[in-house]
């Protein structure tokens, strides 16, 4: 099946772009489906949504794809629905501190089947107050392009960690 992603060139806006660590990303996720299949994965620094397109397809138990500014995220929840699927803009509901437990599936509707909830949140790397979310996989790729990054982004994924 095709993949359909809107990119656009944004000057000092990484994440509007397609990089090749997440060509390889998606790429190694198709070759090992297993890691993901009904896991709960979440991915840091999403952009257009590559990973979270082919993570979707392989059907975890959810999938939550993320990113700091919010044009990046609404291009790449627009991305997410490109290829199919709708996402919970977790900015939009109106409870975003319990995002966790809300469905993306109105009323008393199931999960349709090997569909996996997609939640499209905010997140600040250097946030010492990101709501403890308990995965059991955490994705990234291509997001460490400046050195300062980088402490910001190790104990990002150290709190996500701890809780699971």
């Amino acid at each position: 099946r095709w993949i359909v992603l809107r990119v656009q060139r944004t000057f000092n806006l990484v994440g509007m772009a397609c990089w090749e660590a997440g060509l390889v990303l998606a790429d190694y996720l198709l070759a090992h489906p297993q890691l993901v299949r009904d896991k709960v994965c979440v991915e840091l620094g999403s952009g257009i949504g590559l990973t979270g397109v082919v993570l979707q397809r392989l059907c975890p138990s959810l999938c939550v794809l993320t990113d700091l500014y919010e044009s990046v995220r609404a291009n790449l929840a627009h991305n997410i629905a490109l290829n199919g699927h709708e996402p919970v803009r977790v900015d939009a509901l109106e409870d975003p501190e319990h995002w966790s437990t809300a469905s993306p599936y109105p009323g008393d509707l199931a999960r349709p089947r090997n569909e996996s909830p997609v939640f499209v949140a905010p997140l600040d790397f250097f946030d010492e107050h990101v709501a403890p979310f308990a995965c059991d996989v955490v994705l990234a790729a291509d997001v460490l392009y400046a050195p300062e990054l980088v402490e910001g982004f190790v104990e990002c994924v150290e709190r996500l960690l701890r809780v699971s």
